[in-house]
């Protein structure tokens, strides 16, 4: 298996813009992979990584290849990260879990690796590896959510924004609260008393429940501009290509003079930078949450540990089940070569190709097995 990885820890927030596409995207990815020789694939696509895992006959340059197509970005070896056979299915693990996360132990992630698992399972570029991959990476994930405190500490994008929001004021707008994280930065919003929180909608009302429904105040999408300077805090979560609040507008519907926090969880962004050079406005963006996370990191250091050993032990026993697999495929083949030529044949073929530990284990196995 091969990955190839676009995230936060070597592009930023607009270089990984490029990278997001939508569902009829990831299709025609999908399809281009398929013509290079890939047997299997799986995209992931989240605000901070746009991953591509594939098994087949193909190398990383192609796979590059096609990405750099979808993005339009000529070169993106500087900011691709390649991992490869183990290290892939490694870093799968790793991802899924929330350990590689831009704020590490987030729950979002499991669930956007699940879909991402089950889109590539529909449109069929899923089969055997990759099942096997995917299924083991997804239960090690839940594992380490129920028997670590990996993600019990409050340090999700949605969850630190929230906790952002409610300390910084009260009245709280909110741009597409329809979508995944600005629906879950809603429902943390709603956690938290004495918040006055407005939402925007065009046709989708965000779907938190009728107990909850009745704490906010839905406001037209067209008329977001009418409710900012009453305002403290500003969140804008969409998937818009295009800026939602721009700075001229922004500037037009502030006539109050008092402190203001705009807070962007989109990529592409949502709202206009230029906007943090205005007197009273701070600007925080989906790569801030990464330096707010820090204040939370020393409880995880025990849970990570944990986790880091229990994915050792999970990628161990897999790699042991997809070689049994393997192995089980030619199982008739290798019976029949072994009363034809001895056991003796096999050791001495055994010892030429092993190292001296693996030679001895291999052997110390197959005179244990005699004895029983």
């Amino acid at each position: 298996m091969i990955c190839v990885s676009i995230n936060y820890k070597k592009a930023d927030a607009d270089i990984r813009g490029k990278f997001v596409f939508d569902r009829d995207k990831q299709i025609e990815i999908s399809h281009s992979l398929s013509e290079l020789g890939v047997s299997e694939n799986v995209i992931l696509c989240t605000c901070s990584r746009t991953e591509i895992y594939a098994c087949g006959d193909i190398t990383e340059e192609d796979i590059m290849s096609v990405l750099s197509q979808a993005s339009g970005i000529a070169d993106i070896k500087q900011c691709a990260m390649i991992f490869c056979k183990n290290a892939a299915v490694n870093h799968l693990f790793r991802v899924a879990c929330g350990i590689d996360s831009m704020v590490m132990g987030e729950d979002e992630i499991l669930g956007q690796t699940r879909d991402a698992y089950k889109e590539a399972s529909e449109r069929g570029s899923v089969s055997h590896e990759l099942n096997m991959i995917f299924q083991s990476a997804l239960a090690c994930a839940k594992k380490i959510k129920n028997d670590t405190s990996l993600s019990g500490v409050p340090v999700s994008t949605a969850t630190l924004a929230a906790n952002e929001a409610s300390a910084f004021g009260e009245k709280i707008l909110i741009i597409g609260a329809s979508g995944k994280i600005g629906l879950s930065t809603l429902k943390n919003l709603l956690a938290h008393k004495n918040v006055d929180v407005k939402v925007t909608s065009r046709k989708h009302i965000p779907d938190v429940g009728e107990k909850l429904r009745e704490k906010i105040t839905i406001v037209p999408y067209e008329e977001r501009y009418k409710y900012i300077d009453g305002a403290d805090c500003i969140i804008s979560a969409t998937s818009s290509p295009v800026y939602t609040l721009t700075y001229d507008k922004i500037t037009e519907s502030i006539t109050s003079d008092k402190p203001r926090l705009f807070i962007d969880l989109a990529v592409p962004r949502d709202i206009d930078e230029n906007i943090s050079k205005e007197k009273n406005i701070r600007l925080l963006g989906i790569d801030n949450f990464e330096k707010l996370s820090k204040n939370n990191s020393e409880i995880k250091l025990s849970a990570r540990e944990k986790a880091e050993a229990i994915i050792a032990d999970e990628t161990e026993t897999l790699r042991k089940n997809m070689t049994m697999q393997k192995f089980l495929l030619s199982a008739e083949k290798a019976k029949k070569a072994l009363e034809e030529k001895g056991l003796d044949t096999l050791v001495y073929k055994l010892k030429s190709e092993l190292d001296a530990e693996k030679f001895e284990a291999v052997i110390n196995v197959i005179s244990d097995y005699g004895k029983e």
